[in-house]
């Protein structure tokens, strides 16, 4: 599949020739465990191994180095699962510095976890697989503080599996939330997620596949860290951006890169 499309073959048996047609990738696309897309306005869905929707379309390596050391070939958009992880985890509990952990122990190996709230903090990146990754070096080492959330969505790669041509399940960063829940925008501590519009969309889609949950308009934990208590998430009822206590029980779901 080249970048932003993909191909379908009309194959006839009167004789006359195969035709190709290639029509560009977009949001509310159906993906498949074997990395296959169907169109989101498709009249004949094929339910049957659909297991997520496309929610963004574009380079998610572009500033997540770590998934572009790992996965090279995902520069065609991001996934969110069908269904919540779970509806009520939380962050982290007992909580520590995640951040502090990696500057001690694995200073340069990946992008900082933590953010700030300015306007050119990593919070305005896609980087959820870059942090989860980190998350789960942490867990590794860390029994008794482990990241629940990340506990949680490793256990999903297991439930629901992923094409091997994609990064797998991860922890959305708390910029790739405000992409699934409104539309792009700059400095997202000031300005958003600029309303609830894709997912409003994204809602649409799922209610045509059997088995899908639709997300809720409630709080969403992502995988940045904003202090050693907190972290960040979206309130999908507005698309409000916050940092909230690592021990709260919010919603959690899953995305990938492909």
């Amino acid at each position: 599949m080249s970048a932003g499309n993909y191909k379908r073959l009309n194959v006839t048996y009167s004789g006359a020739p195969s035709t190709t047609t290639v029509r560009a990738l977009a949001v509310g696309d159906f993906y498949y465990s074997d990395g296959g897309i169907c169109p989101g306005d498709a009249s004949n869905l094929p339910s049957e191994g659909c297991i997520g929707i496309v929610f963004w379309v574009g380079d998610a390596t572009e500033k997540d180095q770590t998934l572009k050391a790992d996965h090279s070939e995902c520069t065609h958009g991001l996934v969110i699962a069908l269904k919540d992880v779970s509806a009520s985890t939380v962050w982290q509990n007992p909580y520590v510095s995640v951040q502090n952990w990696l500057n001690n122990n694995k200073s340069g190996e990946f992008l900082a976890v933590e953010s700030g709230i300015g306007a050119n903090d990593l919070l305005n990146n896609i980087q959820g697989y870059n942090n989860t990754k980190a998350i789960e070096a942490f867990n590794a080492v860390n029994s008794s503080n482990k990241v629940q959330a990340v506990e949680t969505v490793v256990a999903y790669r297991s439930e629901v599996k992923a094409p091997g041509n994609s990064s797998d399940w991860y922890l959305p960063s708390e910029k790739e939330l405000t992409l699934l829940c409104g539309k792009e925008v700059s400095n997202i501590w000031s300005n958003n997620s600029g309303g609830t519009d894709n997912c409003v969309l994204i809602n649409g889609k799922l209610s045509s596949i059997s088995g899908a949950v639709q997300i809720s308009s409630a709080i969403y934990w992502s995988s940045t860290e904003s202090a050693s208590d907190n972290a960040f998430g979206v309130d999908f009822s507005y698309g409000i951006v916050s940092g909230h206590y690592k021990n709260r029980f919010y919603r959690l779901r899953c995305a990938l890169a492909f």
